[in-house]
C-alpha cells in the first residue's frame, strides 16, 4: 500500500507541476492573483486525478501508513505539499493559515471527486470537468476568504 501511495503522490505532484508553473516558485515570488489561480487550478487537477485513479489524499496520507517511517512515502507526500504550500502562503502570509487553506481546498476538491464517482452528480452531468471547474471556483473563493489582504 505504501508503494502505491508513493506512486500516487509523485504522479499527482507531477501533474500539479506540469500544469501550474507558479507552483515551483516560493511564496515571495508569487502574486496574490497568480497564487489564487494556481490553487484553483490545483483543485481542478485534484478532482480529475482522484476521479481517474479512484484515490487521492485519502490514499497518500492514509492513517495506516502514517508512522511507518517509509522515507519514500514521506518524500512523496512532501512533494505534493511542497507545491501547494507556497501559493497558499502567498495568499495567507501565515504558515498555519496556509496549511489550513490547503486542507480546505483539498477537502472540497476531494468531496467533488468522490461525489462524482458515487454518481451523486449524475443527473447534472457525467463529465468530471464540470465538477473540476466547480472545485476550482471553490478553491479560488477559499483563497479569497483566507487572504491576508482582506
Amino acid at each position: 500500500m505504501a508503494a502505491v501511495a508513493s506512486a500516487a503522490a509523485h504522479d499527482l505532484s507531477s501533474e500539479f507541476r506540469e500544469a501550474i508553473p507558479e507552483l515551483g516558485a516560493t511564496a515571495e515570488d508569487i502574486t496574490f492573483a497568480a497564487a489564487r489561480e494556481a490553487l484553483g487550478t490545483a483543485a481542478g487537477i485534484y478532482v480529475h486525478f482522484t476521479a481517474r485513479h479512484r484515490a487521492g489524499f485519502d490514499l497518500i496520507f492514509a492513517a495506516p501508513l502514517q508512522g511507518l517511517g517509509d522515507e519514500s512515502l514521506i518524500d512523496a507526500g512532501r512533494s505534493v505539499m511542497d507545491v501547494l504550500i507556497p501559493p497558499s502562503l502567498a495568499v495567507t502570509g501565515d504558515p498555519l493559515t496556509a496549511i489550513r487553506l490547503v486542507e480546505q481546498i483539498i477537502s472540497s476538491a476531494h468531496g467533488y471527486a468522490t461525489l462524482f464517482l458515487s454518481g451523486f452528480y449524475a443527473r447534472r452531468s457525467t463529465n468530471v470537468s464540470v465538477f473540476a471547474e466547480e472545485a476550482s471556483e471553490t478553491a479560488r473563493a477559499l483563497a479569497l476568504c483566507a487572504s491576508r489582504t482582506q
